[in-house]
C-alpha cells in the first residue's frame, strides 16, 4: 500500500477515535516540557545560593577585622572627671585596737580630685568605733606602658564624727568631731577593677572617752568604677 493511501485511511480512524489522538498528542509534548522546568529550577537554586564567602585564609578574603568580644575590657586608665568608684576594704585600728570595715566612694571633679563619702566601723571584745565622714582626694597617676598596670599614690584629707564605744565598768561611749589625714596606693588592673591601700590619721579635736586620735590602716581595698 502506497503512502498516499494510508493516510486517507488513517484519517477516517483519527475522526473516530478523536479523544484518543488528544490524549495521547501531550505525551509528544511531556518531555520537553519537563526539561525546560528542570533547567529553570536548577538556574533558580543556583541564584538564590548567592555568592559564597571566600575563606579566611583565601587571597580574596576581606581585610575587615573582626568586632571585639563583649566581655573583653579595656587597659587600665587615669581618671577622668566624671569618673565613679565604690571601695570596700578591711583593715585595723590602733588606740583603740580594733577589726576594721570600710567603705568609700570616690566622684571625680577633675583628673585629680575626688570627693565622697567614707565610713568606718572597728569593731572588737572591748570597744567599738563609728565614724561616718566626707573625703577630699588628690591623686598622682604615675606614667607606665598602656598594657600596665596603673600606679595612683594620692593623699586624702576629710571631717565627720567618730562614736566611740569601750566595755569597761560603766561602759562608756562618747561622740564627738573627726578630722582625718592620710594617704595610699591604689593600683588599676584594668579600666574598672583596682586594689588600694590607706593609711589614716584619725584627730578627735574633742576627747571621746579618753581618746584624742587613733590611727586606721585599711590594709586592702577592693575597688571598682560604676
Amino acid at each position: 500500500m502506497s503512502p498516499s493511501c494510508i493516510g486517507p485511511a488513517l484519517a477516517p480512524g483519527v475522526r473516530a477515535t478523536g479523544s484518543q489522538a488528544h490524549r495521547s498528542r501531550p505525551s509528544a509534548q511531556f518531555t520537553p516540557s519537563l526539561l525546560w522546568l528542570g533547567l529553570l529550577g536548577l538556574l533558580g537554586a543556583c541564584t538564590a545560593s548567592g555568592p559564597r564567602t571566600p575563606d579566611a585564609d583565601s587571597p580574596y578574603a576581606t581585610s575587615t577585622p573582626a568586632a571585639p568580644h563583649a566581655g573583653v575590657r579595656g587597659a587600665a586608665r587615669a581618671p577622668a572627671e566624671g569618673d565613679r568608684s565604690i571601695a570596700i576594704g578591711v583593715g585595723t585600728t590602733y588606740g583603740p585596737d580594733t577589726f576594721l570595715l570600710t567603705g568609700d566612694a570616690d566622684f571625680y571633679q577633675s583628673d585629680r580630685l575626688a570627693i565622697g563619702p567614707s565610713l568606718q566601723l572597728g569593731v572588737h571584745d572591748d570597744a567599738g568605733i563609728i565614724a561616718p565622714s566626707c573625703h577630699v582626694k588628690f591623686v598622682f597617676p604615675i606614667e607606665r606602658k598602656s598594657d600596665d598596670p596603673l600606679f595612683m599614690p594620692f593623699v586624702q584629707g576629710g571631717a565627720g564624727l567618730c562614736w566611740i564605744q569601750k566595755d569597761r565598768p560603766g561602759d562608756d561611749d562618747g561622740l564627738g568631731f573627726l578630722l582625718q589625714a592620710g594617704g595610699g596606693l591604689e593600683v588599676r588592673f584594668d579600666e574598672r577593677y583596682a586594689l588600694a591601700s590607706t593609711l589614716l590619721i584619725n584627730i578627735l579635736p574633742a576627747e571621746v572617752v579618753d581618746e584624742h586620735a587613733y590611727l586606721s590602716w585599711q590594709i586592702v581595698q577592693f575597688s571598682f568604677r560604676f
